[in-house]
Order: C-alpha cells, then sequence, then structure tokens
C-alpha cells in the first residue's frame, strides 16, 4: 500500500466536513495524491459509498478507526494534515500531534482553527466549501519548498509553545503570580491599607 500523503484524523461525522474532503479529492482527478481518511462516525457508510461510487479507490483509502500508535504512525509519514471542519473546535489534539511531528496543515477558516493555523504552518479554506478546499490544498501541494517550510515551522512552533516544558514554566509563572498576589492581600497592601 502506498504511503499516505495527505491524511484526515477524526470522528466521521457531518460537522467534520469529511464528505467536502472527499468531494475535493473526486474533483482533484487523477493527479490528486493519496489521501487516507482515519476515524469512525455516522458518515462512514456514506464515505465509503461515495469513495466506491465516484471511483476514488486508487486515491482515498478509509481505514476506519485505528489505534493512537498507528495514527500517529501514519501522521508521521503525511505531507499534510487536512481539517475540514463545519464546526467550532477548540484546539484540536490532531493539530498539536501535527506540530509535533513536524506535519503542515490545511483548515477551514472557522474559530480557533483561523488563529491556529496561519501561513506560516498551513493554509486555510472556507468551511464546506469543496472548490475551496480543493484550490487551497492543491495550491500548497504543488509547492514542496513552502510544504517544507511549513514542516519545520510546525516543529518549531510545538517546541516553543506545546510540548510539555514550555507550559509547565508557563504554569509556575501564574502560580507564582497568584501566588504573590494571595501574599499581598495577606499583607494588607492590596487593600488600600499602609502601615
Amino acid at each position: 500500500a502506498r504511503a499516505a500523503q495527505v491524511l484526515f484524523v477524526g470522528r466521521l461525522g457531518r460537522e467534520k466536513g469529511v464528505m467536502h474532503l472527499l468531494e475535493a479529492w473526486r474533483r482533484w482527478g487523477s493527479d490528486a495524491p493519496m489521501l487516507e481518511v482515519v476515524g469512525e462516525g455516522t458518515e462512514s457508510d456514506a464515505a465509503r459509498r461515495f469513495v466506491s461510487e465516484a471511483g476514488l479507490e486508487s486515491r482515498v483509502r478509509l481505514t476506519g478507526g485505528l489505534s493512537f500508535h498507528d495514527v500517529q504512525r501514519r501522521l508521521a509519514g503525511s505531507r499534510l494534515l487536512v481539517v475540514p471542519s463545519l464546526c467550532f473546535e477548540g484546539y484540536p489534539m490532531v493539530i498539536r500531534e501535527a506540530f509535533a511531528l513536524g506535519v503542515p496543515v490545511a483548515a477551514s477558516d472557522l474559530g480557533s482553527l483561523a488563529d491556529i493555523v496561519d501561513e506560516s504552518v498551513g493554509r486555510r479554506f472556507r468551511p464546506g466549501d469543496p472548490g475551496n478546499l480543493l484550490e487551497v490544498v492543491r495550491q500548497l501541494w504543488s509547492d514542496a519548498d513552502a510544504l517544507a517550510a511549513m514542516a519545520g515551522a510546525a516543529r518549531a512552533r510545538y517546541e516553543r509553545d506545546l510540548a510539555p516544558a514550555p507550559n509547565v514554566q508557563r504554569l509556575m509563572a501564574i502560580y507564582e503570580t497568584a501566588r504573590a498576589i494571595r501574599a499581598a492581600r495577606a499583607d494588607g497592601r492590596l487593600n488600600g491599607e499602609r502601615s
């Protein structure tokens, strides 16, 4: 089996936009890279039917649910993660994992994804618009230098903002600030009292 070039990981529910992703791949045609769709959900049967009826079996692989280890292995071997959500997302764990592995992200321009996926680490497309998804991903895919630069930037972002060490340091600074405020209150300095 060919290695996944582009990856989707998530629940196959309507709100995740996987059917729009599959439609974009149908429109892309025979020169589309291999897309691997990892996950199960209410749209699983519809996705399997679509892939079969559109003749996408040579360009789209639906794996179903996989273990965490297998997902990490596939993500590490991918060149791009696509997050076509139609609903608000917080900070999807799969994006954090992609950044940790140096994988650029193409995501819906929606909610927090608009802030998380900036031009340094990926590209954004209009949610629910297979044509725009195709246009953005195909342009990005055709620019190997940009993908390589984004891969490096994604890993650097993980190291700077998302890895355990910087987060522990930020948390300790918050605790220290809270401790100092509490001590100041205990001394009466924050209540307008002067000794």
